[in-house]
């Protein structure tokens, strides 16, 4: 039979435990948090690249259209 002495040791040793796997699975989340906020940014930044260039793209149809009415 155990003592609560021992009970309690068990416990704690369990509870450390946890709290490092815990600390182990925060690094994880925040390291595929910041890849995934990489992936985002670099989407944004195709996404933005490619608007922008559409819109070169229409105003110098616009003004060749203009200009070869004069």
């Amino acid at each position: 039979m155990t003592t609560s002495e021992e009970r309690i040791a068990r416990i704690e040793g369990v509870l450390e435990q946890m709290n490092e796997r815990l600390g182990t699975v925060e690094v994880r989340l925040g390291t595929i948090e910041a890849r995934l906020d990489q992936k985002a940014d670099k989407s944004e930044m195709r996404l933005l690249f490619i608007a922008s260039l559409t819109l070169q793209i229409a105003i110098i149809g616009l003004l060749g259209a203009i200009l070869a009415q004069i």
